[in-house]
């Protein structure tokens, strides 16, 4: 835990110092799919990062569309059109969370898949 004291001097007043207030630092989570655009039935992988803590956490991962398996986002098998799907991480356990909007497609463009 840490102790966060605020003490604040003014011109020709000794500095005064405040109650110290208990805290507990949170890391900030942030995700990253390795592929932002997919066609139906595709899936990713998603990675994660928790900054400011060196403690390892637990995080998990949901989908307004589709389903997770451990950190890989599977599609859905059809899309009618370009659909927008969230993808969300939190810290098990907290408020502490990421998202992420992919774009699932119909079908992939052959003529796209051929000019690479």
């Amino acid at each position: 835990m840490d102790r966060f004291t605020l003490a604040s001097p003014v011109d020709t007043v000794n500095p005064v110092q405040s109650n110290s207030v208990q805290f507990q630092r949170l890391a900030r989570l942030r995700i990253h799919a390795i592929d932002n655009d997919l066609t139906a039935g595709e899936s990713t992988t998603v990675q994660y990062a928790l900054l400011g803590d060196a403690t390892p956490r637990t995080v998990s991962f949901n989908a307004d569309l589709g389903n997770f398996s451990g950190v890989t986002y599977n599609a859905p098998s059809t899309v009618n059109d370009d659909t927008r799907v969230h993808i969300t991480g939190c810290i098990t356990g907290t408020n502490s969370c990421d998202t992420r909007i992919l774009i699932i497609m119909p079908l992939r463009n052959p003529l796209s898949c051929a000019e690479q």
